[in-house]
């Protein structure tokens, strides 16, 4: 290998390391002002003017080797200039590597660099050669022996901290940077592009360890990739470029060595940013060929109709029409399932439908939102499903977050009635006491009523449990259903059974007495000649089905509204306790009444927020 190859092949080596350090740098100056705040308004701190530092070293000596190239005057200036910002790094990655304290340290090492400084630009100015040479020894030994003193002093920290660990492989660092800067005094010889390899671009990695130490988490991965991509992009412009002369495609000349570098450094640079600029293209090239709606607009409409509407079943039917006019579908709709469905199900049993997207919530049943034909006859395209799936996404979550809010909600009105009528339980419990006191012994069945009328008033007035066995409600229920009979005589008629293991099932507190107490109030008592009330209560196949049934002359959907505990009451309980896995259904006619409830027997189907606010 001849001198002027090799020279070439060092000039090529030091230009792209420089710039690679000017692309590093200034990646890490805008990650690092994107990431955090400033001390100070005008002020740098220390990892910024590191940074700062090296990007000027790396910029000047770049401007340097190409100002050389062409013969053009500036250029010990420039190298001066260079070699000052060089000079000035130590300093600050010491104060770095050292952390709060050992001032007398850091006041040396800034110290050392300014008259390494003021060394190169007394030379540069013509007072007297050589003075380049002494600040490079300066930096070289001043903090070669600096960073061992700092190592040692980190070291003896007690507790040996990770912070004083990673700091004292910092100070490690800074020594192996000072030491490289035994290279720029010596001379290039056939071999020196791998001096200027190993020794002059060692700043690069070493200085960039120092400063991650306080945020290596934060940039770390982003510089692994970006770095990753440079040094790759790198490799393969120096390998097409080598192997396009070897086939004779082209043929590089040495006239301008520094001009060949940077057809390297282009080369690199275009590989590094074709996968952006592809996809920058392809999106753009996909806008126009295949236009889109505003997702970030449906987002926003579902956020604020899933909060608008009345009901859950509301809020998913604006969702759906949302998601529908986003992707111009003909037809849309919101099915739910008791099990899930794969797509081919989905669309066996739907054929009208060309897309559809699943909406996960933490309730039992599963529900799917369909997508029918789209207008003009376009293709459902995988952009498009994404979309669906993010606006499916944020369906289920708005709806799940609308069902704890409301179950909070009402956990805090609760609590509130509960406050403001702790009084009347006490008050009405002493006047029930009172008159059981004052009814005659031999009054069995009016003693026996006023009992019952506690233990009703007890269970509805006091009770702190949000679930109960079936077996307690139902208890409460034959005591309520006792005190009816007692005032309506044979009017009312009962029929209760129960099987043992539906005994043992819970349910929400207060389900099942305001079902009766409604059978009572609309049928039985409704009718002149009384009538009858049945309730069933089975466990089948995992959940409990338990029927409230009479015989009176039927009653409208909303006609216990204002008692404070109607269906309404119960229904909206059950849905925010069990979300779509419970179902209360109602059947009402002139020839009757019948009320339907199904939850499922496991705990695990209640909904967390439900179980925490009992």
């Amino acid at each position: 290998m001849d001198d002027r190859a090799s020279l070439h092949l060092s000039l090529l080596v030091n230009a792209l390391g420089h710039l690679l350090g000017v692309v590093v740098f200034a990646a890490f100056l805008v990650l690092l002002h994107r990431s955090r705040r400033r001390a100070a308004a005008g002020e740098l701190r220390a990892t910024e003017a590191a940074a700062l530092l090296a990007l000027l070293w790396n910029a000047g000596s770049l401007a340097v080797l190409a100002l050389g190239s062409v013969g053009a005057p500036g250029e010990a200036t420039t190298a001066a200039v260079s070699f000052a910002a060089l000079s000035l790094m130590p300093s600050v990655l010491l104060q770095l590597s050292l952390g709060p304290g050992r001032r007398m340290l850091k006041g040396l090492g800034y110290a050392l660099s300014v008259t390494a400084v003021l060394l190169h630009l007394s030379e540069a100015a013509g007072l007297r050669s050589g003075l380049h040479s002494a600040g490079l020894a300066l930096i070289t030994y001043g903090f070669g022996a600096l960073a061992i003193v700092a190592a040692i002093s980190l070291s003896r920290e007690q507790g040996r901290s990770r912070a004083a660990g990673m700091r004292t492989l910092g100070a490690m660092a800074l020594f192996l940077f000072a030491v490289s800067f035994l290279h720029f005094g010596a001379g290039h010889g056939p071999e020196a592009w791998g001096h200027e390899l190993i020794f002059h671009h060692a700043g690069i990695p070493l200085a960039l360890l120092v400063l991650l130490q306080d945020h290596r988490f934060l940039l770390l991965d982003v510089f692994i990739r970006f770095l990753g991509g440079a040094l790759l992009a790198g490799a393969a412009s120096v390998g097409l470029l080598m192997l396009a002369q070897a086939a004779g495609v082209i043929h590089l000349e040495a006239t301008n060595d520094f001009a060949q570098a940077m057809l390297f450094a282009a080369l690199a640079l275009a590989l590094l940013a074709f996968p952006s600029v592809v996809g920058k293209v392809r999106g753009w090239i996909e806008l126009a060929a295949f236009p889109r709606g505003d997702l970030r607009q449906a987002l926003a409409d579902v956020d604020k109709a899933i909060a608008e509407a009345p009901t859950d079943e509301a809020a998913l039917e604006r969702s759906a029409a949302i998601a529908g006019r986003l992707l111009a579908a003909r037809r849309w709709s919101v099915e739910t399932s008791n099990a899930p469905v794969t797509r081919a199900q989905t669309l066996d049993q739907h054929p009208w439908a060309e897309a559809h997207a699943p909406l996960r919530t933490a309730t039992g049943e599963t529900r799917i939102l369909l997508l029918g034909p789209r207008a003009g006859g376009r293709r459902y395209l995988g952009a498009d499903l994404e979309d669906l799936e993010r606006v499916a996404a944020e369906i289920g979550e708005r709806v799940e977050r609308r069902g704890r809010d409301e179950l909070q909600r009402l956990v805090v009105e609760s609590e509130l009635q509960a406050l403001r009528a702790q009084i009347n339980p006490h008050f009405l419990f002493n006047a029930l006491n009172a008159l059981y006191g004052v009814i005659p012994r031999s009054a069995a069945q009016a003693r026996r009523t006023v009992m019952q009328l506690a233990d009703v008033f007890r269970y509805a007035l006091t009770g702190k449990e949000q679930f109960v066995k079936l077996g307690e409600e139902i208890a409460v229920v034959e005591a309520y259903l006792d005190i009816e009979r007692l005032r309506m005589g044979p009017r009312l008629e009962v029929q209760i059974e129960v099987s043992e293991e539906a005994k043992s099932a819970l349910i929400p507190a207060l389900t099942i007495q305001p079902l009766v107490e409604n059978a009572v109030k609309h049928g039985a008592n409704a009718k002149a000649e009384g009538g009858h009330v049945y309730v069933w209560a089975t466990v089948d196949g995992g959940r409990l089905d338990v029927t409230v049934e009479d015989d009176g002359p039927g009653f409208a959907p909303h006609a216990d509204e204002g008692d404070g505990h109607g269906l309404e009451n119960v229904k909206r309980r059950l849905r925010l306790c069990y979300g779509d896995a419970a179902r209360l259904e109602v059947e009402s006619s002139p020839a009757g009444a019948r009320i339907h409830v199904e939850t499922p027997v496991s705990a695990a189907a209640i909904r967390p927020a439900a179980r925490l606010s009992g």
